[in-house]
């Protein structure tokens, strides 16, 4: 690799992990205050399966609808693809993946980072798509890819969502 290579990729990293320090400290910064679009939570419930939970948007009430969040690479057509040098780290958010959670739950999560303002914009975007989903129909209507891997990664953020749904369902 010629020296003008590893000089651009030192400088992206560099960048990369300034940005992530500043993500880390702002979330950190906003530990008392309530989540807002954008902020990525963990949930005891469903981390074990390796899934985080976007927020989407909040209501007056508090109540946050979650989208799916996690590592895999496996991209379908209803995902956003977050890349590797973003402040959060590689990421795809699971479009068709949410659910809605009351104030008490999602004061349960703990927050663990934020994704960018120009990718929370993109998610914003898409949230009447994601409010109007069939979630009868966790595999959106054979809309998504067919590949067998996908379908079953799909399969466990459907469970993990399915936990968090029950959840929020049964009485405090």
């Amino acid at each position: 690799m010629r020296e003008q290579e590893l000089d651009h990729f030192w400088k992206a990293g560099r960048a990369a992990l300034r940005g992530a320090a500043r993500a880390r400290a702002e979330v950190e910064g906003r530990a008392d205050q309530p989540p807002r679009p954008g902020d990525l939570l963990l949930f005891a419930e469903t981390a074990a399966l390796g899934v985080l939970w976007v927020v989407v948007e909040t209501d007056a009430v508090g109540s946050c609808l979650l989208a799916a969040a996690d590592a895999n690479p496996l991209i379908g057509s209803r995902d956003l693809s977050i890349p590797a040098g973003a402040a959060c780290g590689a990421l795809t958010v699971r479009r068709g993946l949410t659910v809605r959670c009351a104030p008490k739950q999602v004061a349960l999560a703990r927050r663990v980072g934020a994704l960018e303002p120009k990718i929370v914009d993109r998610l914003s975007a898409s949230r009447t798509a994601l409010e109007n989903h069939d979630s009868s129909d966790p595999l959106f209507e054979g809309q998504v890819d067919e590949d067998p891997e996908y379908r079953d990664w799909v399969r466990r953020l459907v469970e993990a969502r399915e936990v968090l749904s029950a959840r929020a369902d049964s009485p405090s």
